[in-house]
Parts: C-alpha cells; structure tokens; sequence
C-alpha cells in the first residue's frame, strides 16, 4: 500500500538518536518482542465493537494534501497538512470543514514554516513555527491568543507541554549549538518556560556527531494519562519525561538483529561524511542500518496493552499488540483486520484517545485508495468513495 508506506515513512529532518544517560534512572520493565513470529495478517475482529468513515469535506480553496498529524479533540478533528497545503485545518465531528486555523504568509497571525502542534495541559492548541522560532497559542474555540518568541538560536523537531505544567519538553536536532559555551557535549532534549528560555537539558551526544542528517517521526511525545512518553529512532527505550527530566520506563529486548547504543554509534561514525551529504535519498543514506530493527511511531499504552509498532530486520513495518498480563495475547503481525463485518484490512492507527481507558483509535484513508483496503467489492462498494478526499476510520475496541 503506496499510502500507508509514504504515510509513515521516516522524514528526513536533522535528528540524532546518540545518547548518554545523563540523569536517567535505569528502565524499570523489559518488554519481549518476538520479531522472527511475524504473521501476515490478524484478524481482530472478535475485539472490534464498531468502525465508522467520516469523509473531510474540504472547502475550496482549502483542499488537504496530505496528513502529517491528526487529532481528535473536544469532538472537531484537526488535521496538519505540512508538506503540501502547509495548513492546520478544522473539520466538525461529521467531517465538515469549519475554519482553516494557520497558515503560511507574512500577517503577524500566520507562520514562515509550521513545524509542529500538540494540545496544551488546558486542551488548547499550540504550534511551532521552525523558522522563526515561535509558539501560536489558541483558545479552545481555535482563536489565536498570543504568541511566544524564542530569543535563541535553537531549532527544535518535536514539542510537548510538560505534565500538570506550563513549562515545555522539546527534541532538538544536532545543529544546536551547546546549552552553555563551557560544554563539550551537545544535547537531543531541551526543557523550556512558557516564554521559551532554556531551563536544562538530557540526552547528550559527542560533539562529532554534530550537522550530520538522521530520522524523525511525525510526533515523538505520547500521553499516557498523566504521564509523558518519548519515542525515537533506532533507540528500543520507551522514555518518561517530566519536570525533574527524563528517566528509562521500558526496555524493547527483540529476539533477533537488536542493535545496541554501543554498536550504533560504531556505525554512526564509520559513516559520518555519508550523513553529512545533502544530496542523497534518505534511504541510501540510511542503509548501513536496514538490518537493524527499530521502534517507529506511534506509541499507543492503554490501561492493559500497548499498540506499537518497529521496522524489522528485513526493512518491512510490523505491528505490536502487547498484552500488559497475559503473555498469550503478544503479536506481532504485518497488518490487523476486520474480516467479519467489514471485509477490510485497517489502516495504521495515527491517533488515539490519550485517556487510558478509553479504547478508541483513528487511521485514515485516501480515497483514490480505499479499494485497496477491502477484501470483499461488495463491502467497498457499499460506500460511494470520493477519491479525491480523505477518510477518517474510526475504531472503537470492546473492553479489551
């Protein structure tokens, strides 16, 4: 599936994943992956209670090109189009489109180049504008309220509002200089005020390893409860992050091709002057790590399982379900479906209910491409398709 592929493909941003453990506490949980066990398909049926399409009603002139970042908040989905409309755009429950909420242009309430956005302990909108280094804040009727400045030079890839705080956790490229001139080292994770100003900094790397280019997902912090996750590539640590800094939750041990700090950073710099090189595909430029496997985005906890996923040592994506209890509900499995009632084979999960009890998930679909998605004709053909908008699937689990 082109879609699902280029949906999740790795984007190219200047991203390290060397780190040190700084004030980090050792990990707590080791959770074991079975990555040789891989099934082709899963069928979840007997777990699914209920799945709706939702189609984007675009307006014209505010038409989504593709979708980088998705929520479901306060009953409106908002959907962040980066690379082609570069828009944050508002749709109502039922798909309909309500306002576009920034954009690219030269007024005081549009951004140079949107990087980001992530709600607010208050349930508010923020984005980040990479270029001219600035926080949007909205209201919780998508109304701007003020916007924040940062008086450094940092340039960051990833934001987070911090737990129960108006203080910010942000996962910064290798072209940050140094937090203080004296250091030697340099840093992946800044802590920020409200107003931007550097507070501290976790995740520390050798200044060698600085310019070079490296992976990024589209979002590398999760909630879960009150709780703060930080995920990122070709590290099979799951991160808690709060006030007092970051600590190790949990270790992803695979069966098979696990590369350890140690051997990544041999690799790293055996290929230096590759990752430096701006002219090259990503995927060659990546390729001394295709035998390795990683954990990739999202990272989806409930109150009892995890839903993950990593790239495997042969290049293909899999999914996780990780039952938290019961070592017997483990999988590991290209794709889930829902052959019984839908006839179909569900899209990767990009959001869910940060609320750890409540079992509801959201993938989407493009039009031109919803054929692909279903095993039976007669079930695709029940629905009248749009191949020029884009479908949310919306998944609600029984009590799993």
């Amino acid at each position: 599936m082109v879609f699902l592929k280029k949906y999740f493909q790795y984007i190219l941003i200047l991203v390290s994943t060397i780190g040190c453990t700084d004030k980090q506490t050792e990990f707590n949980d080791i959770m074991y992956v079975d990555n040789e066990d891989v099934l082709g398909k899963f069928d979840v049926s007997d777990l699914v209670e209920s799945i709706e399409f939702i189609e984007l009603k675009e307006k014209e002139e505010s038409f989504v090109g593709g979708i980088y970042k998705f929520f479901w908040q306060g009953g409106k989905f908002i959907v962040f189009d980066r690379f082609k409309a570069q828009k944050i755009f508002l749709f109502s429950s039922d798909g309909t489109f309500l306002k576009e909420i920034i954009k690219i242009g030269q007024a005081p309430d549009e951004a140079m180049q949107i990087n980001d956005c992530w709600y607010n302990n208050d349930r508010e909108l923020e984005v980040y504008d990479f270029a001219q280094k600035k926080i949007f804040r909205y209201d919780t009727l998508y109304n701007l309220k003020e916007v924040v400045k940062s008086g450094d030079m940092n340039i960051y890839t990833s934001l987070s509002t911090l737990p129960s705080s108006d203080r910010y956790v942000a996962y910064s490229s290798y072209n940050n200089p140094p937090y203080k001139e004296a250091e030697k080292s340099y840093h992946n994770m800044i802590f920020l005020d409200r107003n931007l100003n550097i507070l501290g900094t976790e995740l520390s790397y050798d200044k060698k390893f600085d310019g070079v280019n490296w992976l990024t997902f589209s979002n590398h912090f999760f909630r879960y409860g009150d709780s703060l996750r930080f995920i990122r590539a070709y590290d099979n640590y799951i991160y808690t992050v709060s006030e007092e800094g970051i600590t190790k939750k949990t270790k992803l041990r695979f069966s098979k091709s696990e590369a350890d700090e140690g051997d990544l950073k041999k690799m790293m710099s055996k290929n230096l002057d590759i990752l430096r090189r701006n002219d090259l595909d990503p995927n060659d430029q990546h390729k001394f790590l295709n035998s390795s496997v990683s954990l990739l985005s999202p990272w989806f906890e409930k109150e009892r399982y995890i839903m993950f996923m990593y790239s495997n040592y042969d290049g293909r994506n899999v999914l996780s379900f990780y039952d938290k209890k019961n070592k017997n509900r483990r999988i590991s499995t290209r794709m889930f479906s829902a052959e019984r009632e839908y006839a179909m084979i569900l899209p990767y999960f990009v959001y869910t209910d940060p609320d750890p009890s409540i079992d509801t998930f959201y993938g989407i679909i493009p039009g031109y491409d919803a054929e692909m998605y279903f095993t039976d004709p007669n079930k695709f053909n029940e629905k009248d398709w749009d191949p020029e908008s884009f479908y949310i699937v919306k998944v609600i689990f029984k009590n799993i």
